[in-house]
């Protein structure tokens, strides 16, 4: 079998949530950019930025996905460790985790 281990450290970030859950339709260019210059406006605030920058949209899928038709989005920005947040800043720890691909997937 011609497969690659591919392992994902633990990351920790910071970021701001879009003020209101996005439909599965959404189209994110509508949205996107506005959150990443909320953040970017917010970056002095936060502490133990990795070096280079590390900017993530990240989008997290509700159990009742299919029910709601909804998803969150967060504009993240990675650091090295969780810290004290206020409002609107979040923090989100993306754990440990492992992929397994088939080499010849580009």
């Amino acid at each position: 079998m011609n497969v690659k281990k591919i392992v994902y450290p633990t990351r920790y970030f910071i970021g701001i949530e879009h003020d209101h859950p996005l439909p599965m339709s959404h189209k994110e260019d509508s949205h996107v950019a506005p959150l990443f210059r909320r953040l970017q406006a917010w970056e002095e605030d936060i502490d133990h930025v990795k070096i280079p920058k590390q900017f993530v949209g990240l989008a997290c899928y509700p159990p009742k996905v299919l029910e709601l038709d909804t998803f969150d989005y967060f504009a993240l920005l990675e650091v090295h460790e969780l810290q004290d947040t206020t409002a609107p800043l979040v923090q989100k720890k993306l754990t440990k985790w492992n992929v397994f691909r088939n080499r010849n997937y580009l």
